[in-house]
């Protein structure tokens, strides 16, 4: 693969092609290989039908982010139970969850065959986050509203706002922030600013 020359990058075509999933088997594109590879020329129904019978569908597929852990969401279950247990008592914390919601291209996922019963997953390839407009939004587990913020990015400063805007809309009592693991959710800015204004931070898994 090609780089450029001076600074060895991916120029951004081909950092593209880096991230972009291999042509989908479609039933053309299976006769075709069929006639190329067998010398047999079969009709796209016959194809289908054939991976019917092997069992497999024709179906949307799904991005797949490959960073999950097991071990990590089941510790972060039990403890989310001792919270959830603590919003039925007098003093309850008020729980908030907050997560970002970009506009933004992505995979064109599109349809592709995969056995029946099973997603067909296609690997994300977001760009940066200079090219995307951002919302918070902010799920109050307690009452069971939601709000939602629009700032031209999400970064460390905006992300600032929304913890003294929080604090402002819920002045009085223990408040409890779930929210992933974003690089301006772990600034230390946003750290010291949450203890200022005593609410607890709990990333996810």
């Amino acid at each position: 693969m090609q780089r450029e020359a001076e600074t060895g990058r991916l120029v951004p075509h081909e950092a593209l092609e880096a991230h972009t999933a291999p042509a989908r088997w479609t039933l053309k594109r299976l006769v075709e290989w069929i006639e190329g590879t067998f010398e047999r020329r079969v009709s796209r129904e016959t194809v289908r039908r054939a991976l019917k019978r092997l069992g497999f569908s024709w179906k949307k597929a799904k991005a797949l982010l490959n960073r999950a852990s097991t071990a990590a969401r089941e510790a972060f279950v039990e403890r989310l139970q001792g919270i959830l247990q603590r919003t039925l008592g007098p003093e309850a914390p008020l729980m908030i969850y907050l997560d970002e919601a970009h506009i933004h291209q992505d995979a064109d996922l599109g349809y592709g065959w995969a056995p029946t019963g099973e997603r067909l997953w296609v690997g994300s390839h977001s760009p940066g986050l200079s090219a995307k407009v951002s919302f918070y939004g902010l799920y109050v587990y307690n009452t069971g509203q939601v709000d939602i913020w629009d700032f031209p990015r999400a970064n460390t400063e905006h992300t600032l706002t929304v913890l003294r805007r929080l604090r402002e809309h819920h002045p009085n009592g223990e408040i409890v922030l779930f929210w992933d693991g974003a690089s301006y959710h772990r600034a230390g800015a946003v750290r010291e600013l949450a203890q200022e204004l005593s609410i607890t931070l709990q990333p996810l898994p």
